[in-house]
């Protein structure tokens, strides 16, 4: 059986959107997107300091795209991304709770994106997709993901496997000689108890070379 609300003394929360665009949470789900995202933070904290495989950019298919301005509800905050598995709940929880309010009409898809990487470091904005523009309410804004040229590439599976969908982007960037602008970002799909059916679309943003 599902439920909907705020579960902050859990690890972690697993989306069902239904047809209003409201967050289902549910029971068994909820840790295991957590315990999965640390696990994948641990890994690709662990890739950083490792050489890195030839083989990984074969591993996924990777494409450049124009990426349009996607709207989006979102907390900002700064952390260690290393705490992303662990406080992410808590954002997106203020986001939903936003939404059940009726102040926000969000279409359910999650999506985190990061910025400004240093020490460990980075500016995030943990949000869900939403419909149309609205007023700020608490911690809670309106914003959008980047819009420009990116590296892209799909991560279906297990969370505790991005790293490797990440690596390989970041690969397939140096292999091409093309330079990563900063700003990247992870959509996840609708979640889905199998996990082979678990859809996560990555993107960088890429400046323009030729400018440069």
């Amino acid at each position: 059986m599902s439920r909907e609300g705020s579960h902050r003394a859990l690890l972690g929360i697993s989306w069902r959107p239904g047809i209003s665009g409201r967050a289902h949470f549910s029971d068994n789900g909820y840790a295991a997107m957590a315990i999965l995202l640390l696990a994948a933070e641990l890994r690709r904290w662990t890739a950083a300091h490792r050489p890195r495989r030839s083989t990984m950019a074969h591993e996924y298919a990777v494409t450049v795209q124009h990426a349009q301005p996607r709207s989006i509800a979102a907390v900002r905050v700064r952390l260690p991304i290393r705490n992303v598995p662990r406080r992410f709940a808590d954002f997106l929880d203020q986001v939903y709770a936003a939404s059940r309010a009726g102040a926000i009409e969000l279409d359910g898809q999650n999506i985190f994106v990061y910025s400004g990487d240093a020490d460990g470091e980075a500016d995030l904005e943990f949000g869900v997709g939403t419909r149309r523009a609205f007023d700020q309410i608490g911690a809670v804004v309106h914003s959008a993901t980047p819009s420009g040229e990116v590296a892209t590439t799909t991560h279906w599976g297990d969370y505790a496997n991005l790293a490797a969908a990440h690596d390989a982007v970041v690969a397939w960037c140096r292999s091409q000689r093309r330079s990563i602008a900063g700003p990247r970002w992870e959509v996840y799909g609708h979640w889905s108890d199998n996990p082979a059916t678990r859809r996560t679309d990555i993107f960088y943003l890429l400046k323009d070379d030729a400018a440069g």
